[in-house]
């Protein structure tokens, strides 16, 4: 496969379906792997589960390729482990991590913190003590303060994309981790000169 020939998205359009498994069975091919799975497409890339436990994404997210970058190096606390971050072209990236996962009751109780915050107009920054008292479950308070303290833990990688679908454990353990953040609060040359370091 001839990665030049990847079409360039439009601005603000993602990469089309076809495209994104074919760069995926590429990866694989190349990296004696196989694809396991589908696990979801949405509004910028489309991820699979592939051997030894880890994700397979396909994004044209260049804030959050910049992000995972980052990552990659300097290992956030409270965020998934990433493993590669490629440049297919200039708007389309490859990222490897870590497979987590979500289990029916852990998707409920963040849903349902969401729900919590949304009607306070509050966010994961916010106090948890500020809604600790409308949530009567003892395990939905102790994710609240772990993930109130992941977002604030991290000054260098500021995490202000955590919502439910976006939560899960670490494999085999209840160690809560954020997938699929971006640079949202920096200038965009900064997250350009990321991506310039890319393969």
């Amino acid at each position: 496969m001839d990665l030049s020939k990847v079409p360039i998205p439009k601005s603000g359009k993602k990469l089309d379906n076809i495209w994104a498994d074919k760069i995926s069975k590429y990866w694989v091919e190349q990296n004696n792997s196989s694809i396991k799975r589908f696990i979801a497409g949405g509004e910028w890339g489309q991820a699979y589960e592939i051997e030894d436990n880890k994700v397979l994404k396909v994004t044209v997210g260049i804030e959050e390729a910049a992000y995972a970058y980052e990552a990659m190096k300097d290992k956030p606390f409270g965020y998934v482990p990433i493993h590669e971050v490629l440049r297919v072209n200039e708007s389309v990236f490859i990222i490897i991590m870590d497979l987590i996962e979500q289990p029916e009751y852990l998707m409920n109780i963040t849903k349902e913190l969401d729900d919590i915050l949304d009607s306070k107009s509050l966010s994961i920054n916010s106090d948890p003590k500020s809604v600790e008292d409308l949530i009567q479950n003892d395990f939905m308070i102790e994710i609240l303060f772990d993930l109130h303290d992941i977002v604030v833990s991290n000054d260098k990688f500021p995490m202000g994309d955590v919502h439910c679908e976006n939560i899960g454990f670490k494999l085999g353990t209840t160690e809560l981790v954020v997938i699929d953040q971006m640079f949202d609060f920096v200038d965009e040359k900064y997250y350009q000169k990321e991506i310039e370091q890319m393969e």
